[in-house]
């Protein structure tokens, strides 16, 4: 893996984030308004901790809500996966 991008604003991952920021370049995408919901101050890190390379955004609801698999997806082996009913 050269880099990983995830999307989310859970102040619970900021030890997995900061042992991924001393791997690889990461780019951190906040799933909410960046007006009303700024990203977790203990997600925020600088460019150049651990390996350095590293990047913030946000990403609208309508980006990620129009980038999802399909329903129903399925896998390479014929599975069918459904969405839960909600999302």
């Amino acid at each position: 893996m050269e880099a990983a991008i995830v999307v989310t604003n859970d102040s619970d991952l900021k030890l997995p984030l900061k042992e991924l920021r001393d791997r690889v370049p990461v780019g951190l995408l906040n799933p909410g308004n960046k007006k009303w919901r700024p990203t977790a101050g203990v997600l925020r890190s600088s460019p150049t901790v651990g390996v350095g390379g590293h990047w913030w955004g946000h990403i609208s609801p309508s980006q990620y809500l129009g980038h999802q698999l399909p329903d129903p997806a399925s896998d390479p082996g014929g599975k069918i996966y459904s969405k839960p009913v909600g999302w």
